[in-house]
This record gives C-alpha cells, sequence and structure tokens, in this order.
C-alpha cells in the first residue's frame, strides 16, 4: 500500500530492459507541412530502428489531429513505446532549441521510465546536433496521460526560429539526430548497470 503506483509498476517491468530488438515502437509525427524536415527525421529513425530488429509503426497526422485518437494507435498495437516528434513555434523569432516532455500528473504520478526515455533521448539529441537545450518536462497533457506506455513528445525545433530551421535544412543534422533518437531507445531497453 501506498508508494508510486507508475514507479511501482515500472519496477514490476524490469524484464522490459533487454535491448531494442523485437520491440514495438509508435514514431508519431505531426509536421507542419509535406516540407517539413520531421518527416525525414521519423523515416531514418525507422529505417535504424528496423536494422535493429524493432518493429516500427509510423503515424503522420496534421498537429491538430484528435489526441485521444493518437493515444489509442498506440494502445491498439499495445506498442512499448510511444514519441511524438513535431516543432514547434512562438511569437519570438529568438525561441529556438529542442525539449522533450514525459507524464507527470500530480504528485507521485509521474511515469518514471517516460522521464528516464525522455531524459536519454534530451541528452542524446541536444549532444549530438546543433540544436539548443530546452531540457525535459514533465506535463500533464492528454496525449501522455493518455497512452498506457512510456511516452515522450520532442519538441524537435521551432518553425519560428532561422536558426533551427538552418539546422534542420542540412542532412547531416537530420541524420545525426535520427541517429541519437535511435542511440537513446536502444540505451533506453539495455538492462540497467547500477
Amino acid at each position: 500500500a501506498g508508494g508510486d503506483p507508475h514507479r511501482l509498476r515500472d519496477d514490476l517491468l524490469l524484464e522490459h530492459f533487454s535491448g531494442v530488438a523485437n520491440r514495438s515502437i509508435v514514431l508519431d509525427c505531426a509536421p507542419v507541412n509535406e516540407q517539413d524536415p520531421c518527416i525525414d527525421i521519423v523515416s531514418r529513425v525507422e529505417g535504424k530502428l528496423a536494422v535493429l530488429g524493432s518493429s516500427v509503426t509510423l503515424t503522420n497526422h496534421t498537429p491538430d489531429f484528435d489526441v485521444t485518437k493518437r493515444a489509442n494507435t498506440a494502445n491498439e498495437i499495445a506498442a512499448d513505446i510511444y514519441i511524438h516528434i513535431a516543432q514547434t513555434s512562438y511569437t519570438s523569432t529568438q525561441a529556438n532549441g529542442c525539449a522533450c516532455f514525459y507524464f507527470s500528473g500530480r504528485p507521485g504520478t509521474t511515469s518514471t521510465r517516460g522521464q528516464r526515455l525522455a531524459d536519454l533521448l534530451q541528452k542524446e539529441i541536444t549532444a549530438n546536433s546543433e540544436l539548443g537545450n530546452n531540457r525535459t518536462h514533465g506535463k500533464s497533457w492528454d496525449l501522455l496521460r493518455r497512452t498506457s506506455m512510456p511516452a515522450v513528445m520532442i519538441e524537435i525545433a521551432y518553425s519560428s526560429s532561422e536558426h533551427d530551421q538552418k539546422i534542420l535544412l542540412q542532412t547531416q543534422q537530420r541524420d545525426q539526430i535520427s541517429s541519437a533518437i535511435t542511440r537513446a531507445l536502444s540505451k533506453f531497453f539495455q538492462p540497467d548497470e547500477s
């Protein structure tokens, strides 16, 4: 009795830390248009994960697509991980960089595995690209709350930032970002060495 239910559930699922092969991963892209670099990043991640033996489901929907349907898609296929990748924007063109979000509601209801994955993704992406580090944040957003598996929303860059757009237009940078995401997922599923 008592304790953080998410932490207790996560402790029972330590067998999930056994490598990225044979994992079911949903990559959900929310492109702002047909030329959105997120489409290429997600496609590259899919290819890299497939080589490692993961089963990847790609979903490309408009940014305003119903969040319940997004979460239900991942829940119905019983995915091990759900990652939503999109750009964000702001009124100031000075806003730039990458941020990752995981579920955290009222005290004691944080997805510890979601937080761990968000931390790994943020660290790998910002260490291996020229994108700024806007850190990880816990949010109670519907998309994060409604998924039954660890879920992370990656705001990869600002579409309103000239700096970020120059980075995302570079093929090498997009490949480094996709490699960073793949590496973070591989680390997430490795046996806990501590």
